[in-house]
């Protein structure tokens, strides 16, 4: 069953579908996943679709959809009727990667209406007067898909809080961005994720203590798909290439053709980013599929190690790091699991994490961790983070044991291994992603010494 059934059209939606660019790339959901959440807002684009005739044809149809022109039912017609797809017999019609089959354009339909409607959705509950009357929403399951995915482990892992067993924040909360495989405070937050919001009122959400009593809510800041719609179809195009083009470099580039194409590399082709690790060192595992990434292996981010290296120059690293930040700030959520690699540590994550208890007048920033908590202490000092993992002291690691939310919403313990290291009075607390594991961390906080 799909969440949208029937078009629901209102300008917000309307709004956003109309805004997008037309997007032909070859570039699967793994690369398009890690471009900040305002580049995708406004591309028109399916994994993999190199056809511009095709992603028209998508977007013509959503475009009806959204303005209630024509039904689902129509829609999906359309464009099976455009890939001469209606009547073939020899169709796996639940092969996602066929375009012609109906669980790819099932997807199509469902996440870019979903998008739409959810952010129409979205700006609809955060104008002032409905935010001051139900300021919180609650993440639930509104279908039942055949693979449902963990999501209280998600919102935990993400920083969360339960009541009971209810996952609830407030609206302007960055859990939203945090959950979302797109980057976006509002559904669909995955691919056929079934799972939807709903609101509270502003009474619930004082009683289980997400507001005080008569507490208002700070503006939240809105990124306006509107004001996009008063410059050309060109200068957006424009803008979008520029975008793509700088948050690509070195991984795909704008062919000839206009078609956003991954760069030929035997680096890209030997690197496995899947791939094992060899736990005693931090170095890539070898392997009869690849192996190491070849000298002068480079990503988005920049420089990676060299084959046989466990490590880059400092400059580099840095540059990495701070990249890193930049992007999980940017996007409000999400992780750079390869952000930076030091000599004798091994491959270090930086991570959006959560905030923590800001409260309305006297911050704790309790249960906070990752850049968004240190972001929230220390807002002048977060570049340096990365220069103090590179120059500084580093600890023998400590296994220690934390208490972590499991899927149930239950409190249980863990077991880790931690180590800090200290450069110029200040401290970065690493974390492993496992008690059975030395080489790849997780940073965890930032303090003086």
């Amino acid at each position: 069953m799909s969440l949208f059934v029937e078009p629901i059209p209102f300008a917000e939606a309307i709004a956003s579908n109309a805004v997008r660019t037309l997007l032909p790339t070859e570039l699967r959901s793994r690369e398009l996943a890690s471009l900040a959440p305002e580049l995708l807002a406004r591309a028109r684009f399916s994994a993999g679709v190199t056809e511009v005739d095709f992603l028209q044809e998508i977007d013509d149809t959503l475009g009806a959809l959204t303005r209630g022109e024509i039904s689902r039912a129509e829609g999906r017609v359309r464009l099976k009727s455009f890939l001469g797809a209606l009547g073939d017999d020899s169709i796996d019609q639940t092969d996602l990667t066929d375009l012609r089959s109906d669980a790819r354009i099932e997807l199509i339909l469902d996440t870019n209406l979903g998008q739409a409607f959810g952010r129409g959705q979205y700006l609809q509950g955060m104008a002032a007067e409905v935010l001051d009357e139900w300021p919180a929403q609650e993440l639930v399951r509104v279908i039942d898909t055949r693979e449902q995915r963990d999501w209280s482990a998600r919102w935990a892992e993400a920083g969360g809080d339960f009541f009971g067993n209810r996952m609830v924040a407030l609206k302007t909360s960055p859990i939203w961005r945090a959950i979302s495989r797109f980057g976006q405070p509002h559904a669909p937050f995955d691919f056929n994720s079934g799972m939807d919001v709903e609101d509270l009122a502003r009474d619930e959400a004082e009683a289980i203590g997400l507001l005080a009593r008569d507490e208002e809510l700070p503006a939240p800041e809105i990124d306006d798909f509107n004001a996009d719609l008063q410059a050309s179809p060109t200068a957006r195009a424009a803008w979008l290439r520029n975008g793509l083009a700088e948050a690509l470099q070195g991984v795909a580039r704008f062919a000839a053709d206009g078609v956003l194409r991954l760069i030929a590399s035997p680096i890209r082709a030997a690197y496995n980013p899947d791939q094992p690790r060899d736990d005693s060192n931090g170095r890539w595992a070898t392997s009869n599929a690849g192996g190491p990434p070849a000298k002068g292996a480079r990503d988005s981010l920049g420089r990676r190690p060299a084959k046989g290296e466990t490590s880059i120059p400092d400059d580099d690293n840095i540059a990495r790091g701070r990249a890193a930040i930049d992007r999980v700030l940017a996007r409000k959520g999400g992780s750079v699991p390869d952000a930076m690699f030091v000599d004798g540590v091994g491959e270090i994550e930086i991570a959006y994490g959560n905030t923590g208890d800001l409260g309305s007048r006297n911050p704790t920033h309790k249960g906070g961790g990752g850049a968004a908590h240190i972001f929230s202490k220390h807002p002048d000092d977060l570049k340096k983070l990365p220069e103090v993992i590179v120059k500084g002291q580093r600890s023998a690691p400590v296994e220690t044991e934390i208490e972590v939310r499991g899927s149930n919403g239950a409190v249980e313990k863990k077991k880790v291994w931690k180590r800090k290291i200290t450069h110029e009075g200040r401290v970065v607390v690493l974390s492993s992603r496992s008690a059975n594991s030395k080489s790849q961390w997780l940073v965890t906080g930032y303090e003086d010494a």
